[in-house]
C-alpha cells in the first residue's frame, strides 16, 4: 500500500530528472556548448510522458493541505516554477502553474511562494477562484473525506463572483 508522502517522492523524482534533463546536464554545472540554434529544448518522448505524469500527479496531491505541505518540503517549487514559466509543452506548463496555484492556497504558503520566486501571475492567479477542472471535480467526488475542505465548499457551493468593471454601467470604450 503506497502512502501519500511515497506518491510525492516518487513524482519529485521523475520532475527532478525531468527537469534536469531540460537544463541539459546532470548537476556538473555549467557546460560550455555552442548554443545557436534555438532556446527551444527539445525533451525525449519518454522524459516529457514522465514530466507530464509527475507534473499531474503533484497538480493532483495538491488538492490535500498535508499533500501541500509535502510537496513544499520536498523542494518541488523552484521546479515547478521554472516548468510553468518555460516548459514548451502546454499540459506540463498548465500542471506546474495548476499545482503552484493551489499551493499558494495553504496557509501561510503564499508569501512563501512569493519569496521564492514564483511569478507574480500565477501567485496572483492563485488568490482568483480556481476554476475547478472537471477531472479535479470526480477525484474530490470519490473521497470527498479527504479532499480540502475549501475546493469542497468551492464545488458544492460555486460562488459567482461579482462583475467590478464600473459599478454596474456599461463599459464604454
Amino acid at each position: 500500500e503506497m502512502t501519500d508522502q511515497d506518491v510525492v517522492t516518487i513524482a519529485m523524482e521523475g520532475l527532478k530528472e525531468g527537469v534536469a534533463s531540460l537544463a541539459g546536464d546532470d548537476g556538473g554545472g555549467k557546460k560550455k556548448k555552442k548554443k545557436k540554434k534555438s532556446a527551444k529544448v527539445k525533451v525525449h518522448p519518454t522524459m516529457e510522458l514522465l514530466m507530464k505524469a509527475s507534473t499531474g500527479c503533484l497538480r493532483h496531491l495538491a488538492c490535500s493541505d498535508p499533500n501541500k505541505v509535502r510537496i513544499v518540503a520536498s523542494g518541488a517549487v523552484p521546479m515547478l516554477t521554472q516548468l510553468a514559466e518555460t516548459s514548451t509543452i502546454t499540459k506540463i506548463r498548465a500542471n506546474a502553474k495548476y499545482t503552484l496555484c493551489l499551493l499558494c492556497i495553504l496557509n501561510g504558503c503564499y508569501d512563501y511562494m512569493v519569496a521564492s520566486g514564483v511569478p507574480p501571475t500565477i501567485v496572483s492567479l492563485a488568490q482568483a477562484p480556481i476554476p475547478i477542472l472537471p477531472s479535479v471535480k470526480a477525484e474530490v467526488l470519490k473521497a470527498p473525506q479527504s479532499a480540502d475542505p475549501e475546493l469542497l465548499e468551492q464545488i458544492f457551493n460555486p460562488k459567482k463572483e461579482p462583475q467590478e468593471d464600473g459599478e454596474g454601467k456599461p463599459a464604454e470604450g
